[in-house]
């Protein structure tokens, strides 16, 4: 869980039409913050060690469910280097179920630069169980 305690102290606020949900505790600053359709838009950690900050992209499937289609991250260690993090999700349709049919990855680390990853996955099927 993103939250260390679940009957730890939170608050929720409403700022300019999204809503703020923070938790403080003795390790961790957590700040998520919601659309008015409780969709998440952006997640941010702070900590003595490492800062980070994620913000989700969410479509809507033609049958109108919610999925996640890519996200943005950016985290800082101790040393204040920065990682930064692209996930673009292209969706298949495997058996009536919306999965992954291609990920493609974008890092950009301090000591190498950019570095991207295509993946894809091919010939996908479910098993019911």
């Amino acid at each position: 869980s993103m939250f260390s305690d679940p009957e730890g102290y939170y608050r929720l606020e409403e700022v300019a039409g999204k809503f703020r949900l923070t938790h403080r505790d003795s390790s961790a600053n957590i700040l998520i913050v919601m659309n008015r359709d409780l969709v998440i838009e952006h997640l941010e950690v702070e900590s003595p060690k490492v800062n980070g900050s994620t913000d989700p992209v969410f479509k809507f499937t033609k049958s109108g469910a919610l999925i996640l289609s890519g996200y943005k991250a950016k985290v800082r260690n101790e040393q204040g280097q920065i990682q930064e993090l692209t996930i673009k999700i292209e969706n298949q349709d495997v058996q009536g179920f919306q999965l992954p049919g291609a990920v493609n990855a974008a890092i950009t680390i301090p000591s190498s630069g950019l570095i991207t990853m295509p993946i894809s996955f091919t010939n996908c099927q479910t098993k019911r169980q």
